[in-house]
């Protein structure tokens, strides 16, 4: 679902929509839910509840890389909302942003994003 929201450039939830949208699947409350979900019983750390964003965030990078329209409207949005996770996956995981368009939406820094760009070329 994520991966469609992202394509549609659906980032915010209004009463005329039903469903998530891009920025509840992003939420603490959805996050802990899909971790708690997944490890019964086991308390949920701030380190897993940031693991978790950045493949969510990947998986609506894809989303929006496979969509016909590719709208950057949920990837800038993001970027907006989770300043220091964009730089932190700048830095570690520069494919999850997996195009150019998208980097250079996202990473305000022109030399992180030309660096990521870099990763994504090779």
């Amino acid at each position: 679902k994520l991966k469609k929201k992202a394509g549609e450039g659906s980032w915010e939830a209004t009463r005329m929509k039903r469903g998530k949208e891009c920025e509840e699947f992003f939420e603490e409350a959805c996050v802990r839910g899909y971790i708690a979900d997944s490890q019964p019983g086991v308390a949920v750390s701030d380190k897993q509840i940031e693991a978790m964003r950045m493949v969510l965030f990947r998986h609506m990078c894809e989303g929006i890389r496979d969509s016909g329209q590719q709208s950057l409207a949920c990837a800038r949005k993001f970027a907006t909302e989770y300043p220091d996770l964009v730089e932190k996956l700048a830095k570690e995981y520069p494919t999850y942003f997996v195009s150019k368009a998208i980097a250079r939406a996202c990473i305000t820094d022109p030399s992180l994003a030309d660096e990521v760009v870099s990763h994504l070329l090779s």
